[in-house]
């Protein structure tokens, strides 16, 4: 039992050596000597019944090969990027959320305009605010279904929102910054200079890379701790 088994990796093995593009030219080369009356011609009359067997045993042998080396690639592709995911984890998202870890962040969330009273009155002034009549008529429409929900974010205590140190461990670890981080660290940035926020009020644009942040640590996380 044990010789049988033993044969039969080394028959496996033996296999995968044979590289994809000779299985590929002896299938093709049946398949030409079998549909080409002039090749068949030249073959021995008891072999030609064997060109249809023969050319599915080596069809069947390319397509195990070929099918066993996509697996192989995917195989290794899943490996390098879970490698690097661990590497991310480690350098750049475990570190950045260390920083937030003494900037205590609140939100509280509002609707401007809940009843759909106050929506008409909003689509009112909207068909009255354009020259256009078909420009007022849009805007009105829009402003009927708007519920102007907004989001206001803040430092409810602890240290400040650590913006600065954050770009600095993103630009340290650039070779595991995806562009994700890198986009919402510019926005942040941008935000301060175009609508700087009082005291400890954050920018949409700051808090959406504290999401960031902690989003992408709680995936690595689960894969990984």
């Amino acid at each position: 039992m044990t010789g049988g088994v033993e044969t039969t990796l080394k028959a496996i093995e033996s296999l995968k050596a044979i590289p994809a593009w000779l299985l590929a030219g002896i299938c093709l080369s049946i398949a030409m000597v079998w549909f080409v009356p002039d090749f068949q011609g030249l073959l021995p009359s008891n072999l030609k019944p064997w060109l249809p067997l023969g050319f599915f045993v080596v069809s069947v042998l390319l397509l195990c090969l070929l099918t066993s080396q996509l697996i192989a690639v995917v195989i290794a592709n899943r490996i390098r990027t879970a490698e690097r995911e661990k590497l991310k984890y480690n350098h750049l998202y475990g570190p950045l959320r260390t920083l937030l870890l003494d900037c205590h962040i609140s939100t509280v969330t509002g609707v401007g305009a809940r009843r759909f009273s106050q929506r008409l009155k909003n689509a009112f002034e909207e068909l009255s605010a354009y020259k256009r009549y078909k420009t007022g008529i849009r805007m009105a429409f829009r402003a009927l279904f708007d519920k102007q929900e907004f989001q206001s974010s803040e430092v409810e205590y602890g240290d400040d929102f650590p913006l600065s140190k954050i770009s600095k461990l993103a630009i340290e670890q650039i070779q595991y910054a995806d562009e994700g981080l890198l986009n919402a660290i510019k926005r942040a940035k941008r935000s301060q200079y175009e609508d700087p926020s009082e005291g400890s009020l954050l920018t949409e644009a700051e808090y959406a890379l504290s999401v960031w942040i902690y989003e992408q640590y709680r995936r690595l996380s689960r894969k990984f701790d």
